[in-house]
C-alpha cells in the first residue's frame, strides 16, 4: 500500500515529511523521558523541515498532545490546572509555528480551503467512507489505483450505499470505546494516531483535492492502525492454545507472503506514467460517460 509513496518520484515529498515527522516524534519522546529542552528544540526544527517537505506536517502538534496522553502526562491534572501546566504551555511555540505555516500556505495558495466544493453533509459522508476504506485497504490491500475519483460530481445526490459507512464507523468507535473502558490505552492511542494523521484528507475540511482517497495519504497514519493489529495478534498469541497459535502463525506467514507478492506485482503499475494511469482506465471511462469529461485533466494535475 505504501508503494505509491516510494515508487512515484512526485511523492518523494511524503517520504521526507514522514522522516522529519517521525524524527520530531522520536525527539519529543526523548524530551518527555529526560525533560531536557534541547530535545524540544530539535522537535521544533524537525517540525519546520517536515512542513517544508509537505504541508500535511502542520498536524504535528496534535500528535504531540496525543503522545502526552500516551505517556501519562495528563494524569492527575484537572482541566483548570491543565491550562496553566507545562504540558500545554510548552506547545504554544509549536502551535504558533503551525499558525505561521497556515498563513504561509494561505498567502501562497497552497492547500487553501475551497468553500465552493461539496456541502458539509456530503463531505462528512465522504469522511466516513474514507475512514472505513483506509481500514479495509490496510487489511486487504487490493484494487489499489493511482486515482480514486469522487463517487459523485458537484451538485449531485449521494448514493444510499455511502451512508452505510456511518454504521461501520460507529462499530469501530464502539470497539475503541469499549477497549478504553477496559483500560486499554494502546487501542485508543493507535486509532487516534490513525485519525489525526488522516484528518486533513477526510474532506471534513474542504481542501481542494481531486481524489476521495489515496494510498499515499496512509503513509504515517498506517502506524496507528498497525499498533492495534499488533496488540490484537499479541493477545491471541498469549491466550490461544498451542494449536491455535500455530494456525495463527501459519495464517500470518501466508498473509505476509501475499503482501510481498502483491507488492512486487504492483511495482509494474509504476513503471512509467502510462502504466500508472493505465490501471484506472475503466474508472475513467465510466466517469466520462456519466459525470466528468475533464477527469483526464484532473489526473494529469494530480
Amino acid at each position: 500500500m505504501q508503494l505509491e509513496s516510494v515508487a512515484w518520484i512526485s511523492a518523494s515529498k511524503i517520504l521526507l515529511y514522514g522522516f522529519f515527522t517521525l524524527t520530531a516524534l522520536y525527539c519529543y519522546i526523548r524530551y518527555i523521558q529526560s525533560a531536557h529542552y534541547g530535545w524540544l528544540v530539535i522537535t521544533a526544527v524537525a517540525f519546520l523541515l517536515g512542513f517544508g517537505s509537505k504541508e500535511q506536517a502542520i498536524i504535528l502538534p496534535l500528535n504531540l498532545i496525543l503522545f502526552d496522553y500516551a505517556f501519562g502526562r495528563y494524569t492527575g491534572l484537572t482541566w483548570k490546572r491543565m491550562l496553566t501546566s507545562r504540558v500545554l504551555l510548552e506547545k504554544i511555540p509549536l502551535f504558533l509555528m503551525a499558525l505561521g505555516f497556515w498563513y504561509f500556505s494561505w498567502t501562497n495558495n497552497i492547500g487553501t480551503i475551497n468553500p465552493d466544493g461539496y456541502p458539509l453533509y456530503q463531505r462528512a459522508v465522504f469522511g466516513f467512507y474514507s475512514f472505513t476504506e483506509y481500514i479495509f485497504r490496510f487489511l486487504a490491500p487490493v484494487k489499489l489505483y493511482f486515482f480514486h475519483p469522487f463517487p459523485i460530481g458537484l451538485g449531485e445526490q449521494l448514493p444510499l450505499y455511502l451512508y452505510g459507512n456511518i454504521a461501520l464507523v460507529g462499530i469501530v468507535g464502539y470497539f475503541v470505546w469499549d477497549m478504553y473502558r477496559k483500560g486499554n490505552k494502546l487501542v485508543l492511542v493507535g486509532f487516534l494516531f490513525f485519525l489525526i494523521n488522516l484528518l486533513l484528507v477526510l474532506h471534513i475540511i474542504p481542501l481542494p483535492r481531486t481524489v476521495i482517497t489515496a494510498d499515499r495519504y496512509m503513509y504515517l497514519s498506517i502506524i496507528g492502525i498497525a499498533m492495534v493489529l499488533i496488540w490484537q495478534v499479541d493477545l491471541w498469541l498469549t491466550s490461544l492454545p498451542t494449536t491455535g497459535k500455530t494456525m495463527l502463525l501459519v495464517l500470518g506467514f501466508a498473509w505476509f507472503t501475499f503482501l510481498g507478492v502483491h507488492t512486487y506485482i504492483r511495482t509494474a503499475d509504476w513503471k512509467d506514467s502510462e502504466t500508472a494511469n493505465g490501471n484506472v482506465n475503466e474508472i475513467i471511462k465510466l466517469r466520462q460517460k456519466s459525470q466528468e469529461p475533464e477527469l483526464f485533466n484532473l489526473i494529469e494535475n494530480e
